[in-house]
């Protein structure tokens, strides 16, 4: 009887060493399995990380030539009025007869005489 017991007791060991050795190996290929997971997450924060500076360079990029554009427009429009403005002034002293009044005063002399100084 105390060889039964002692078989027992070392079948039990052996089974309880198998476990420990099962239980070893299953932790480590679980750990394994999470570290990939980290990984593949890691490297799927960065591609999203990437992927939003991207669309932030190409919104950036827009916004700047938005105002480009706007800027251009303006910048017509100004000219556009500035020439406008130019047109209206030249157009009332000639229509006030400038030359009139520059001969008047001797900055443009009689053309019979010596031509414009």
């Amino acid at each position: 009887m105390a060889d039964h017991l002692i078989d027992r007791i070392e079948e039990t060991e052996t089974y309880i060493q198998k476990q420990r050795s099962k239980l070893a190996s299953q932790k480590e290929t679980a750990e394994r399995e999470a570290e990939k997971e980290v990984a593949a997450y890691k490297a799927s924060l960065r591609r999203d990380l990437e992927n939003y500076k991207a669309s932030l360079e190409v919104r950036h990029e827009n916004e700047l030539a938005q105002e480009e554009a706007k800027m251009t427009s303006q910048a017509a429009a100004y000219e556009a009025d500035l020439i406008s403005q130019y047109d209206t002034i030249e157009t009332s002293l000639v229509a006030e007869g400038v030359k009139e009044v520059f001969k008047k005063h001797g900055y443009i002399r009689d053309e019979a005489t010596s031509g414009d100084i």
